[in-house]
């Protein structure tokens, strides 16, 4: 009698679900920064929450000018129901701030040049309200 080969026997076993399956992850962070960016997900937001946020402040900011100022609507809105998701750069602040020190200081690694790209293709809006934050006082 044959025998199949192992690779085809693997293939053929049930797959056990697994949660971290398909999570989106920062790239170019270390393993155990994206742990802890996925338990502070897990805690605050929403699974790939953060990694979400940093394409979409990467894509803004690499894209067209006109993109840049844009407002950036995601969400229903409000405050309470869904806060600081009306603009990508305030998630990153969230985890920014609600991260331990060190995985706080590697991601802000990766969103400094990012918020340096931003800053040198805009202005300071005169006429913004002071108190929001700095990335919407910018034209």
């Amino acid at each position: 009698m044959a025998r199949r080969p192992p690779g085809q026997v693997r293939a053929e076993r049930p797959r056990r679900p697994c949660p971290e399956r398909g999570r989106k992850i920062v790239s170019g962070v270390s393993a155990r920064t994206q742990s802890e960016i996925d338990a502070f997900e897990d805690a605050q937001l929403w699974p790939g929450a953060i990694a979400e946020a940093m394409a979409r402040w990467s894509g803004t900011v690499h894209g067209p000018a006109r993109g840049l100022t844009e407002p950036h609507t995601r969400g229903c809105g409000v405050e309470s129901c869904c806060p600081n998701d009306s603009h990508p750069r305030g998630l990153l602040e969230q985890a920014l701030y609600g991260l331990p020190t060190r995985a706080a200081r590697e991601l802000r690694r990766r969103v400094h040049p990012l918020d340096a790209s931003y800053c040198s293709r805009t202005i300071v809006d005169p006429h913004a309200d002071p108190s929001w934050p700095w990335w919407l006082r910018r034209c």
